[in-house]
């Protein structure tokens, strides 16, 4: 998850709808952490109440956004390269007025007076509603969760539902719903590798990237079950290391089966009494 980009020397840096469910049998064939599954979100998919939901970071101050082809030197297979690059991490609105995100999103003095929010950034949507940090409610650096107040309620969003208990176990499949790298939003159906009941936090193999920090994760009910606090390198250091000294192209990291410890979550279970 932790980005080592190459711009220069790279920048150094991871309600339900109605039918039966957020993850169909379908979708749970083949569900592989190597290669890319990520996919947008569109107005059809039974996930789009979730994605609704689901809040892009950025920095109000910034004045241009590149293309993740403009900003890293990708090897051609890479997708979603003419998309632009605007968060900075995701969250997930858990009340009219709140956002849930990781405490690093947020844990600088600056931060909230910076930090601008958008909910459902789809490919291609525009004129998105805009809200900003009014202060941050809670912050816990140890867990890595922030609750963020905006300046105002958001119109026409149904804030996310928390699971009241864990009962994830592993090999279970999930669903992230982040803002990988600050592109637009994408899914994608990960599957649970660690579900240890003696922690705060799991771990799940499933497609997230530097900007997807603070990013929610659901069961098949459509319940809020975890959001993202830390995960895999998304450039591998020997890869940075041959395009600086040789010149070439960079893909992304990709774990074949077993290789990746996985991305790890909080459960949200553990801090359900302050949401």
């Amino acid at each position: 998850m932790r980005i080592l980009g190459l711009i220069v020397l790279f920048i150094l840096c991871a309600c339900t709808p109605k039918g039966s469910g957020l993850i169909t049998s379908a979708e749970r064939e083949g569900v592989l952490y190597d290669g890319d599954s990520r996919q947008e979100v569109t107005t059809s998919d039974r996930t789009y109440i979730v994605g609704q939901a689901t809040a892009m970071i950025f920095d109000g101050n910034k004045k241009s956004f590149p293309s993740l082809g403009e900003m890293y030197p990708l090897c051609q297979d890479e997708r979603f390269q003419d998309q632009k690059l605007i968060g900075f991490c995701s969250g997930v609105l858990i009340a009219p007025n709140k956002v849930l995100t990781a405490a690093h999103c947020m844990q600088e003095s600056t931060r909230c007076q910076s930090s601008h929010f958008v909910f459902g950034a789809f490919n291609g949507v525009q004129n998105l509603a805009i809200y900003s940090c009014k202060n941050v409610a809670q912050l816990d650096r140890k867990l890595d969760y922030a609750i963020v107040e905006l300046d105002r309620e958001v119109a026409r969003v149904t804030p996310v539902k928390a699971a009241s208990s864990f009962d994830l176990n592993d090999q279970d499949f999930v669903l992230s719903m982040s803002y990988p790298l600050g592109l637009p939003l994408k899914q994608d159906i990960g599957k649970v590798l660690d579900s240890s009941p003696d922690s705060s936090f799991f771990k799940v193999a499933v497609d997230t990237f530097s900007g997807s920090s603070g990013s929610p994760l659901f069961d098949k009910k459509g319940q809020l079950v975890g959001i993202l606090s830390r995960g895999e390198d998304d450039i591998l250091e020997d890869d940075i290391y041959r395009v600086q000294t040789q010149g070439g192209c960079v893909n992304f990291n990709s774990c074949a089966n077993g290789q990746c410890r996985g991305e790890t979550f909080l459960k949200t279970s553990h801090i359900s009494n302050k949401l």
